[in-house]
């Protein structure tokens, strides 16, 4: 019959109907058997751990975000090899296929091809341009606001990735280049070797009650009979498409290293009785900033139920700090519900800051937010 088994049952000259009919009955009667075989024990040639980030998967308000399926076992293949597939896949992808076409990615997430995602990003940040580094900000913002049914992970750039994808998109390139007969697809689909992606565990298990850690410390004034407090708070977590992709040096490391190095200035001053301030100063670092401030309102709560302390009643003022790691305008912005009169302590007190800022050729502005506490933010 020939080399070519499928070629001749679709090619044959014959004018008999029924030998056509038995060509093509004998081709889909090998096909269940081949796709038989394709599913028994494949022999894995080689094997190698790589550290994937799976993307965040939460529940906020009702609603649900991010990555819902954690579990994968599927055949990779890149995008230019996913349209011969006749079974779901795992889609192997440069960041860079994404970022400058959001419409690339609703492509993919949509394919009924693809049962899970492995997205290949820079091994580091700092070598990458404004530019790119923007759009991948932009990227993450979009991701983080969405629910996605199938698995997705992310992995850090090395050589065998990018070898790996590299074979997968030759491979497409070269099989473009044969002349195929009819079915020929569907043969390749069933005895292609290639590589697999292989996720095991336990399902994730929901967490109904996180544990939010808060650090408190607090310096007593001078006049015992007068307990005004000033608050100083920073959040002491950061967030990003996966945790261990989290990058928070800027908001809010920089806010954690200003409470810190103020808890130090403050802590020599109160030690010395002629210089010590009359007032209380509490210093906080929260957890879940990230998630409406939930370790500010644990504080908060915590402190209500304990009517004796009566530290609520007494704060005058309440600090936030948050992303001063960089002034792109030369500017720091206190965010208040409104600009207060001049005789209030919060005035005072922002006067002192916007003497010390001009000193240092930076501007210091009031803006007007719907919180009813003060955020010093670079924006």
């Amino acid at each position: 019959m020939g080399d070519n088994l499928f070629g001749d049952f679709f090619r044959s000259s014959t004018s008999s109907n029924s030998a056509r009919l038995q060509a093509i009955c004998a081709m889909f009667t090998l096909i269940p058997i081949l796709i038989f075989i394709s599913n028994g024990p494949k022999v894995a040639l080689a094997t190698q751990e790589v550290t994937v980030y799976r993307m965040n998967h939460h529940d906020w308000l009702g609603n649900p975000y991010g990555s819902r399926s954690s579990l994968m076992n599927l055949e990779m293949r890149t995008a230019a090899t996913l349209s011969r597939s006749y079974a779901k896949k795992c889609l192997l992808l440069k960041i860079d296929e994404i970022i400058n076409s959001t419409e690339n990615f609703e492509d993919f997430i949509t394919n009924p091809m693809v049962g899970g995602m492995l997205i290949i990003i820079p091994d580091s940040f700092a070598k990458i341009g404004d530019e790119k580094r923007s759009k991948l900000l932009t990227l993450e913002k979009s991701l983080n606001s969405r629910s996605f049914d199938i698995p997705i992970y992310f992995v850090k750039e090395d050589a065998n990735l990018i070898y790996m994808y590299q074979e997968l998109s030759k491979e497409s390139t070269d099989e473009a280049k044969t002349d195929q007969f009819i079915g020929a697809d569907i043969l390749n689909a069933i005895t292609l070797d290639g590589y697999q992606l292989s996720i095991s565990g336990p399902p994730p298990k929901p967490i109904n009650e996180p544990i939010i850690t808060n650090i408190e410390t607090k310096l007593v004034g001078s006049k015992p009979d007068d307990q005004s407090t000033i608050v100083v708070v920073a959040h002491n977590d950061a967030f990003g498409i996966s945790p261990g992709l989290s990058f928070g040096g800027d908001s809010n490391g920089s806010g954690v290293v200003a409470l810190l190095e103020l808890v130090r200035i403050f802590s020599k001053l109160y030690a010395t009785r002629k210089v010590k301030p009359s007032f209380n100063l509490v210093f906080l670092l929260s957890g879940a900033g990230k998630f409406s401030y939930l370790g500010t309102k644990k504080w908060i709560e915590e402190h209500m139920d304990i009517k004796e302390s009566g530290l609520l009643g007494d704060v005058q003022v309440s600090i936030c700090l948050d992303s001063l790691g960089s002034l792109p305008d030369n500017s720091i912005y206190a965010h208040v519900p409104r600009v207060p009169k001049e005789t209030t302590t919060t005035f005072k007190l922002f006067n002192h800051l916007s003497e010390i800022a001009s000193k240092k050729d930076i501007n210091a502005t009031f803006t007007n937010t719907c919180f009813n506490i003060i955020f010093i933010t670079k924006s």
